[in-house]
């Protein structure tokens, strides 16, 4: 099983700023994120402790993020990094975690990507947007994983 403390710092950092960097991008990519889609990032963060295995880095990271949210999203704020860099370190970042454990949290990150930009049906959308399914796309090259299926309009 992974262990957070085999990484470094500024590594667990970009980890742990991951999921707000695929909100950033997704929920931005037709212009300003709604409530819903930040609503949906907290409710996957929260139900991905359920997504990884005790003892995991994945876990870990859910469960931090989970008890911490705000203080983490303010910290996201404040670094002011844009999401392409942090999330092209991400795959880095994870070179000392296991590799089902590193691809499995790259999988939730795009999994999570998809869930944000369908958060916003019900708004009198019904299908992602173009402009969501680029940035999806993007991130999956980023992290070197396969673009996922997305209902794109």
């Amino acid at each position: 099983m992974g262990d957070p403390e085999r990484i470094s710092r500024d590594d667990w950092e970009t980890i742990l700023h991951a999921p707000f960097q695929v909100y950033s991008l997704v929920a931005a990519a037709d212009g300003e994120a709604t409530e819903a889609q930040f609503r949906r990032l907290s409710e996957e963060i929260v139900m991905a402790r359920g997504h990884f295995s005790d003892g995991t880095i994945g876990f870990t990271m859910a469960e931090t993020l989970a008890a911490n949210l705000d203080p983490f999203w303010a910290a996201y704020q404040a670094s002011g990094r844009s999401p392409k860099d942090v999330l092209k370190r991400v795959k880095k970042a994870l070179r000392k975690a296991p590799d089902g454990e590193a691809i499995a949290i790259r999988d939730w990150l795009l999994a999570l990507a998809v869930r944000i930009g369908d958060a916003r049906r019900g708004m009198g959308v019904d299908v992602i947007s173009s402009n969501e399914a680029i940035a999806i796309r993007d991130l999956a090259g980023w992290l070197d994983r396969p673009v996922p299926a997305v209902p794109e309009g």
